[in-house]
């Protein structure tokens, strides 16, 4: 969650609410303020993409070139403060077109985040490649996975990772693994796919954040959502004090396979795997399909780790791999007035007082 002047929040949970859309484009030294311009806006933020399409007026055919300038697009109110916002994550004019019919002219934005971007650099060289192949393997013996996250984003891409702070799911700046780049038949790998590749060794997510350096791309924070976090935010049902939703959806799947096996500690040399050592992550007692018994059916998921050497480091990649499925299959929908500060991965509450 983005923090907010005392007034946004108070504005944004108001009765009366005068939304304020702040549209600075920039590239170099250019800026082009086009607020005033806006007529319509959509925009959506994924966990892995983001985009955006922006209508702007162009009944005086003045809104110039803008592919390749980017903007941090300031969601805000009017309020007794003056016009505030706060800025949403970067993005990039990547197409423009021009629309003309009768009573009609306007320019018409497309815009990308940083994930796209990330899938067009391979030049992954800074990791320490050599050419051709740009091929590096990294023995599991001095870098955490947050070290060649950090490599990957700021070495090579320009884009800044956040220190980690409170953020520790015994795995992310622990673990030490033995990981490739653009190996086994794998050339030319792009960033986005190593850092997801990465990141999925974890539980968990990387965040576009807008806390960054100057001369960087962007910049990326790391969270870790638990159910024991504090609540970020806080909606009610009409007739309650504090920011109001219109709509709510909720919905609750079943999380299968509920049992998690991890096969790691291969022998390297021969291939075999007579010191085998087994992870597991069991919900099986609590998550799944009922027979007609009533008990919940065991369905388990094999997966090989062959480079991990410890039973600690191979039970946190099974309960990685389940709470990584439990994460994104849970979801639901709030429809609100736009809370001007939150972010993907917040923790959310809404209250609900319809029905009896």
């Amino acid at each position: 969650m983005r923090t907010l002047s005392g007034t946004l929040e108070t504005a944004q949970a108001g009765d009366q609410r005068t939304p304020y859309i702040r549209l600075v484009f920039k590239k170099g030294a250019t800026t082009v303020d086009y607020t005033s311009r806006l007529i319509r806006l959509v925009h959506v933020e994924q966990p892995y993409n983001s985009y955006a399409r922006i209508v702007l007026d162009n009944h005086d055919r003045a809104v110039q070139d803008l592919t390749g300038f980017y903007v941090d697009i300031g969601y805000g109110y009017v309020t007794g403060a003056g016009n505030e916002y706060s800025s949403a994550p970067r993005l990039w004019v990547f197409q423009q077109s021009m629309e003309s019919e009768e009573g009609r002219v306007e320019s018409v934005l497309y815009l990308e985040g940083i994930w796209t971007l990330l899938t067009a650099i391979k030049d992954l060289g800074a990791l320490g490649g050599t050419s051709p192949y740009l091929d590096v393997l990294f023995d599991g013996t001095l870098y955490t996975v947050y070290d060649l996250l950090e490599m990957v984003l700021e070495s090579c891409c320009n884009v800044d990772l956040d220190s980690l702070g409170s953020v520790d799911d015994e795995i992310i700046d622990t673990l030490r693994p033995v990981f490739e780049v653009n190996a086994s038949g794998g050339l030319f790998e792009d960033a986005a796919s190593v850092l997801y590749r990465l990141i999925n060794l974890t539980q968990c997510y990387l965040r576009p954040s807008g806390d960054y350096s100057g001369s960087k791309l962007t910049g990326f924070k790391l969270v870790h959502p638990q159910e024991t976090d504090s609540v970020d935010y806080e909606y009610y049902s009409s007739g309650a004090s504090g920011h109001p939703f219109f709509q709510s959806f909720w919905k609750d799947n079943v999380v299968v396979p509920n049992h998690v096996y991890v096969f790691a500690n291969q022998n390297s040399e021969t291939g075999d795997w007579l010191g085998i050592i087994v992870g597991e992550a069991d919900y099986s007692d609590s998550e799944g399909f009922y027979d007609e018994d009533g008990d919940l059916k065991d369905i388990p998921e094999y997966t090989l780790a062959s480079t991990l050497k410890t039973q600690n480091d191979a039970d946190l990649r099974a309960e990685a791999i389940y709470w990584k499925r439990w994460h994104e299959t849970e979801w639901g929908v709030a429809v609100v007035p736009h809370n001007c500060g939150q972010e993907l991965f917040d923790y959310v509450k809404v209250y609900d007082n319809r029905g009896s």
